[in-house]
């Protein structure tokens, strides 16, 4: 009865709401759905969190977590149409789908992809969504070069460049032989009157009659159009040689002007420093890299629909027991008067059920088992990459690994780190990313924000902060103004200053859309961006505006400036396993060489003491202090005395008849104890 009650309670303050459709997380209880069904309320149960955040966005309505602890009515968002259509798919499945029809534009929409198979409308979905990525991006990377006052470079220079770049890097490339095409067919090539129109007609996609699934299941009639090609013969480049040339075809950022430099270890100075041997020959994998044409033919999938490829994948993983005798035992009488009965009950309990997961150590043992039937496409793929990662993929490089670290000349942790340096990889518009208007608001231009280290007291302002990213370094740096540039309130302005020539950018304010960057995109241009020029009527500066400007961006009374500098790359050598000390005889030469330069050195040294202390000896005279005086005179003597009467020991021995006798004999049977005496002299 309390739970009818509370129900009731719960959808009369829904009722309140006057709600037109109801879209719930997880399930709703039977009597809650028949009152909101007497309401004329639709109801939709097990909608992802996901999901409800892109409706809530395309619909301008709030997600209530709790209707309970809601005080004030919630923003109720609306559409100009709702319905729900019911597709029939391949292999007899029903999807339902939701449409909420006539929302903004501006705020999402939603790319319906119908017909071919399911592999291939995962491949055409991957796609769009990079490509929506890359437009979004795009606008805001706009916006962002347009504030900053940023020139692109002419493409022209840019060939110059790869040019010499490839020079350098191929200087020990071997030649790749002659290029031969061979041409099969001569296509035939109609131009009419009707191609200068074009035609655009609306037209309903059914499924499996998309143009890939049309091209597959092409008669044998069009099969003529492939006579018509290039035979293309090359000769085979080495390992590193092709990932370069793979590396220079294939694009992997998505921002215009931006190419990766080629990785150290596949350099020349790469391939021959000391830790390359600790590393295997296959640095860097990619499928564009292989020999062969079976790579590409085995990655494929096959053309069965998703759901088929799917229980292909779980029979991989499962194995499925056969049927326990338990369900097949007879019973006519009670279990526990048969002690048979009984014990089959426990085992049949113990076992557990027939869909068991399977270990990786046991999956060659369930291919074997009958009831297990492996695929051969997906287990080939699976073998094939082995757990190897494409280099060469663009979706493998919408990231940027940085190395952060904070510090502060005048924290109580100096001369150590207030965040020690650790690496932090960032993901595009993801996981550990911000804006770059979040970032400086957040962790430049707010008063309340502490260094996180407990122990450092030291405001922000005095605290230096450094990204490294291969062979530059950004470092950031906070200044008080006493007269800020005038401004809206709670805008940002930047400007750059280059450093070689002086130039200052116009003062703009930054936009929504710059505002709404990435911070790590905006890194890796800082980084990558060395093409770019500032833009300007005369072309006063043609330095690179991510290289040799420092870019400021103020906000009230806080500036905070982003300056490049280059780096010098270091190499790490490991020492042998087994170090080996050789005990090898000094030269008489080279031993009477050093024993005259220690005596030139130590005369200089006692010179200058005799200089120093004769006029102190002049200052104390007739005090106190002269006697003081006289017996550091005297104790300097001494020592010099010494130290000559050494000196002459040791170049009389080292010049007497005996020693210049055994020079000619072997050097193992000289009387090193002379040499030993010089050495320890010269060493101390």
């Amino acid at each position: 009865m309390q739970e009818c009650e509370y129900l009731k309670h719960v959808v009369a303050k829904i009722q309140v709401f006057q709600p037109d459709l109801l879209l719930v997380e997880k399930t709703v209880s039977r009597l809650a759905q028949e009152k909101l069904l007497q309401m004329d309320v639709t109801l939709a149960i097990n909608v992802k969190p996901s999901v409800m955040e892109r409706v809530s966005r395309c619909t301008q309505s709030a997600i209530v977590s709790s209707i309970d602890a809601q005080l004030r009515k919630p923003n109720l968002g609306s559409c100009q149409n709702f319905f729900v259509k019911t597709y029939v798919l391949p292999s007899n499945r029903f999807k339902t789908l939701l449409f909420f029809d006539g929302c903004s534009s501006k705020l999402g929409c939603t790319i319906l992809l119908r017909g071919g198979s399911g592999p291939e409308l995962k491949k055409v979905k991957n796609i769009i969504r990079f490509m929506l990525y890359v437009a979004f991006n795009w606008r805001l990377e706009f916006a962002f070069l347009t504030d900053e006052h940023a020139q692109p470079p002419v493409q022209s220079n840019i060939a110059e460049d790869d040019m010499d770049n490839e020079v350098e890097e191929n200087a020990t490339i071997p030649d790749k032989g002659p290029l031969t095409v061979e041409q099969v067919g001569e296509p035939k090539v109609s131009v009419g009157p009707e191609d200068s129109t074009k035609k655009v007609e609306m037209s309903c996609v059914e499924d499996f009659s998309d143009p890939l699934h049309t091209l597959l299941n092409a008669d044998e009639d069009d099969a003529a159009l492939t006579e018509h090609r290039l035979s293309l013969k090359t000769q085979v480049l080495p390992l590193s040689n092709s990932f370069k040339l793979a590396l220079d075809s294939t694009i992997l950022c998505c921002s215009p002007f931006i190419r990766l430099t080629l990785p150290y270890l596949k350099t020349e100075a790469g391939r021959r420093c000391e830790l390359r041997k600790f590393f295997s020959d296959e640095i860097y994998w990619s499928p564009k890299t292989c020999d062969t044409e079976e790579v590409w033919t085995k990655m494929e999938p096959d053309d069965s629909p998703l759901s088929a490829l799917n229980a292909k994948n779980m029979q991989e993983k499962v194995v499925i027991l056969p049927y326990h005798p338990f369900t097949f035992q007879k019973l006519s009488s009670s279990l526990w008067e048969s002690a048979e009965a009984e014990a089959l009950l426990a085992d049949f309990r113990a076992r557990g059920g027939r869909i068991q997961s399977l270990c990786q150590h046991n999956s060659g043992k369930a291919e074997s088992s009958p009831g297990h039937s492996p695929t051969s496409g997906v287990s080939t793929e699976q073998h094939l990459w082995d757990g190897r990662i494409d280099a060469l993929s663009p979706y493998n490089h919408q990231r940027v690994a940085v190395l952060f670290c904070s510090y502060s000349p005048t924290s109580s942790n100096a001369p150590y780190f207030c965040v020690n340096p650790w690496v932090i990889s960032m993901d595009f518009y993801g996981r550990n990313d911000i804006s770059l208007g979040g970032f400086l608001e957040r962790y430049c231009f707010r008063s309340a924000y502490t260094c996180p280290n407990t122990s450092c007291d030291t405001p922000m302002l005095e605290h230096v902060r450094k990204f490294v990213h291969e062979n530059g370094c950004i470092q950031i740096l906070l200044h008080h103004l006493d007269n800020p540039p005038t401004a809206a309130q709670n805008a940002i302005l930047m400007w750059s200053w280059c450093r070689k020539c002086r130039f200052v950018t116009p003062l703009t304010t930054m936009s929504d859309e710059t505002w709404s960057l990435s911070f790590a995109k905006y890194l890796e241009l800082r980084f990558h961006g060395n093409a770019y020029t500032c833009r300007s009527l005369h072309q006063q500066c043609q330095h690179s505006l991510h290289h040799d400007h420092y870019q400021y961006f103020a906000s009230q009374q806080i500036v905070a400036s982003f300056k490049y500098s280059p780096i010098a790359m270091r190499e790490v050598a490991l020492p042998p396993p087994v170090i080996s000390i050789v005990d090898e005889i000094p030269q008489v030469s080279a031993v009477g060489d050093e024993i005259r330069d220690l005596a030139l050195k130590g005369y200089w040294v006692y010179n200058t003491v005799v200089e120093t202390l004769c006029s102190l000896r002049a200052q104390v005279q007739a005090t106190k202090y002269e006697e003081f005086a006289a017996d550091l005179m005297e104790m300097q003597q001494t020592e010099k005395n010494a130290f000559k009467e050494k000196i002459e020991d040791i170049q009389l021995q080292l010049t007497s008849p005996n020693l210049k006798m055994c020079q000619s004999q072997d050097p193992s049977t000289l009387d090193t104890s002379v040499l030993n005496e010089a050495c320890s002299l010269t060493w101390k």
